[in-house]
């Protein structure tokens, strides 16, 4: 027994080191997954806007009351905050109109389910823009966006190193700026149709009078 040990006969082999299993990634789950939660993000923005939007009509009933009463100054101080108000509505607008168009985007992706596309797609570039643009207004979905965009990267890089693609890909900026100008355009539009909007001329005209009267009595 002791010959066989030393001259191997019986000798336990040694094992073979185990390689590591290659992490299969479901491309169509993960996408699917990143545009549920751009929905949900996009979802409130519009409850936002929606605010918003009963914000500005209460500010316009006190603009009116203001001038029925005669109180100038306070119907421009209403007026003054319903200017706040729509440019940060505009704010959210555009970023929920280019959301629809991300949101499609990843919809056809999933169809397609040619996901090289995201690698040059300025639909997904304009998330970091629009996360930026959210930054000062609604911060938490602007921190969202950006974890989105995030994952977003991650997909479309782990699918180019799996599928032999060049993964530097560069999305032109004169794409990403094109699409956020229609969405400005959109965003602009619903504005228009929304939000009611104080009569400007009229309320400088107004002061002009107050202040003439006023100068005229002294």
């Amino acid at each position: 027994m002791v010959l066989d040990f030393l001259f191997g006969k019986n000798k336990v082999k040694p094992e073979k080191p185990i390689e590591p299993i290659a992490e299969k990634i479901d491309y169509r789950q993960k996408i699917q997954e990143i545009n549920v939660k751009l929905k949900i993000q996009k979802e409130k923005l519009e409850r936002s806007l929606a605010n918003l939007e009963y914000k500005n009509k209460q500010l316009f009933d006190k603009v009116v009351k203001a001038q029925a009463e005669k109180n100038k100054e306070w119907a421009v101080l209403y007026a003054n905050e319903m200017v706040q108000v729509k440019k940060i509505a505009s704010t959210i607008s555009t970023a929920i109109a280019a959301l629809e168009k991300v949101s499609l985007r990843l919809e056809t992706v999933l169809v397609t389910m040619d996901v090289k596309d995201l690698l040059t797609s300025p639909e997904v570039a304009i998330l970091k823009p629009l996360s930026e643009s959210l930054r000062g207004v609604m911060p938490e979905v602007s921190m969202e966006l950006n974890k989105i965009s995030e994952s977003l990267d991650e997909v479309a890089l782990s699918f180019g190193a799996a599928e032999g693609y060049n993964t530097i890909q560069y999305v032109k900026d004169e794409d990403v700026q094109s699409i956020l100008r229609e969405a400005s355009i959109a965003a602009a539009q619903r504005i228009r149709n929304t939000f009611a909007q104080p009569d400007f001329d009229t309320l400088k005209e107004n002061e002009k009078t107050s202040s003439t009267t006023v100068g005229n009595n002294w």
